[in-house]
């Protein structure tokens, strides 16, 4: 193989690796606690602008408290435009409970952007497809949930306990009402309805 050859493949190489060599820590989720929206929002920034080349972060619209609902796209622009790939949408809590559904989300948004360029599946999956993900599509209502559950109430929210024996919040928040589903069973077993 000539010089020149040698030398285009050499740089075409390193146009891929070099990257991946200089890109940002990605800033961990944390499973200590369920993210208030402010944290919320500075991890996706976080994560936006330590992989500018994988993840769009946008507002898909706002609250009536002001609130952006934060929307992802996940895909190497590299590759091709994103809505020129098979794409998969993934949403999480879109109820103001439903934490799990959102940690699973952001999770998984985590471990695409810490794991491309190392692992095969997938990088391959973002080069190929795209990815959009609503980690939390609720997050006043949320938000309420989160401070209320932890003992932070807003001001404008008035918190009553529940008829069932327990101390278990309801919370009255505009024209609904939040209540668990599920309480831990004082008389043996995991969990009866509430």
């Amino acid at each position: 193989m000539n010089k020149t050859r040698r030398f285009i493949l050499v740089l075409a190489v390193c146009s891929f690796l070099l990257p991946s060599l200089f890109a940002q820590k990605l800033p961990p989720l944390p499973f200590d606690h369920i993210l208030h929206y402010d944290e919320l929002t500075k991890l996706l920034h976080a994560w936006a602008d330590a992989r500018p080349n994988l993840v769009q972060l946008e507002s898909i619209g706002t609250t009536p408290e002001g609130r952006a609902i934060w929307f992802l796209t996940l895909t190497n622009g590299r590759t091709g435009p994103a809505l020129e790939k098979p794409a998969l949408v993934i949403d999480g809590n879109m109820h103001a409970t439903e934490w799990g559904g959102g940690v699973a989300a952001l999770h998984f948004v985590w471990r695409l952007l810490e794991g491309y360029g190392t692992d095969e599946r997938i990088t391959r999956l973002l080069d190929t497809r795209t990815i959009y993900v609503l980690p939390r599509m609720t997050p006043e209502e949320s938000t309420l949930a989160i401070s209320t559950a932890t003992g932070e109430l807003s001001s404008s929210v008035s918190a009553t306990r529940t008829g069932h024996g327990s101390n278990t919040p309801a919370i009255l928040a505009s024209s609904f009402l939040v209540r668990p589903t599920r309480q831990v069973a004082t008389t043996g077993g995991c969990c009866r309805k509430g």
